[in-house]
């Protein structure tokens, strides 16, 4: 495994063609912890893998046969499992280790194990309306805001992530139902962008804006604008439609404060 002292090489390089070098064969350390240590698993979405295919099976039992492989309806994912350290650079190690030793293979993201309230149910062991309640809930732990709804107008379904739910679970009742530990939200981020090869989004200059009049000399300010509601037979475009105008104009009391900065 890769000293955390590596997560920034590894990523600022991620993008580097890999062919001409020769990445080690990752092995992770899966054996016995002692103590109360927990494995962290995290699973990826892998795309241009064939599992079923005899030769590709063989090479990922070669190089990577401490990965969980599974297909489902054509989903292919890989869960690794790491004993602690940079979860983030490690990950990634392992992604580019995979597209370079599996031609046509690309390491998309994280997946996120979406669960509905009849699947919460089912894997804690309780009733459909146990999960209900839970999700009501008024006092704290609040219980996870839901991640998404899928099944369209007609019949839509609230969809919640298994690793926001495992540790209110555990807040809540005391109830551990997963052996190893999940990614946080900010883990997941941090992979998901490593993967997309996004560089040092951290540091980007839209993170930090700093306010006027602290903006500095290469911005200029654009006098705050107004959209009003122009009475019938005032203006040119027409019978109440929307009209920008320099809030000067109106005599309004314009803070600078409430200007735009934009680059010059």
């Amino acid at each position: 495994m890769i000293e955390a002292a590596e997560h920034n090489r590894i990523c600022n390089s991620w993008s580097k063609v890999v062919g001409k070098c020769q990445l080690p064969t990752y092995s992770a350390t899966v054996a016995s912890l002692g103590g109360t240590a927990m494995i962290t698993a995290v699973t990826l979405q892998v795309a241009g893998v064939d599992i079923q295919d005899h030769a590709r099976a063989s090479l990922l039992g070669e190089h990577f046969a401490d990965l969980l492989w599974a297909s489902v309806d054509g989903l292919v994912t890989c869960t690794v499992y790491l004993d602690g350290g940079d979860i983030t650079a490690q990950v990634t190690q392992v992604a580019r280790a995979i597209e370079h030793r599996i031609s046509g293979a690309s390491v998309i993201r994280v997946h996120r194990d979406l669960v509905t309230q009849s699947d919460i149910a089912s894997r804690v062991g309780v009733s459909r309306e146990a999960v209900r309640k839970w999700t009501q809930r008024p006092t704290a732990p609040l219980f996870p805001a839901p991640f998404d709804t899928v099944g369209g107008v007609g019949r839509p379904s609230k969809v919640w992530q298994w690793a926001e739910v495992v540790p209110w679970l555990r807040d809540a009742y005391d109830l551990t139902v997963d052996d190893d530990e999940l990614p946080d939200a900010e883990t997941v981020a941090h992979i998901d962008a490593c993967l997309a090869k996004v560089r040092g989004y951290l540091d980007r200059q839209w993170q930090d804006v700093p306010l006027l009049p602290d903006v500095g000399t290469t911005a200029k300010v654009i006098p705050l604008r107004v959209t009003v509601q122009m009475d019938a037979g005032l203006g040119t475009h027409g019978p109440h439609s929307p009209h920008d105008v320099d809030a000067r104009l109106l005599g309004l009391d314009v803070d600078p404060m409430d200007a735009v900065a934009v680059g010059a």
